[in-house]
C-alpha cells in the first residue's frame, strides 16, 4: 500500500493528505493535482507500507516516527544518499529479517 508522502519543508515535517488510487493501478482513474513550491533542501518522500510497517524483534513498527526521526537527522543528504541510507536503516531496524512486503521509495529533493 501507499502511505501519505512526507513533505520536509523549511526544517519541518508535514504529511501530505493525498487521496485516490496509486498511479497506474486503474487505467481510467482520474487524479487531482497538488502544486508545491519547494525551496532548496526541501524534500518530498513517497514510500510504501513495506517501509513503515517493518517490525523489529520486539514487534515495534518503523512507522511514521521512524521515518520522521531519520529525516530529521539526515535531511541534508542528497536524495540518492538519503534513499540508500533510509533503506539501510530500515534493514537495521528489522534486525536483518527479510522484508515481508515490497519496499518502494521515491525521494524528490529541491536543489
Amino acid at each position: 500500500g501507499q502511505e501519505q508522502p512526507l513533505l520536509w519543508k523549511n526544517g519541518k515535517d508535514e504529511k501530505l493528505d493525498l487521496v485516490g488510487f496509486p498511479l497506474g493501478l486503474f487505467p481510467d482513474a482520474t487524479y487531482d493535482e497538488l502544486t508545491l513550491k519547494l525551496n532548496p533542501g526541501d524534500m518530498v518522500i513517497f514510500y510504501s507500507d513495506g517501509i513503515s510497517d517493518t517490525q523489529n524483534k520486539q514487534g515495534e513498527f518503523f512507522g511514521w516516527q521512524g521515518l520522521l526521526d531519520f529525516t530529521t537527522a539526515n535531511h541534508e543528504l542528497s536524495a540518492a544518499d538519503f534513499s540508500a541510507r533510509l533503506l539501510a536503516a530500515v534493514d537495521e531496524f528489522s534486525g536483518g529479517a527479510p522484508p515481508f512486503d515490497d519496499r518502494t521509495l521515491l525521494v524528490l529533493k529541491a536543489l
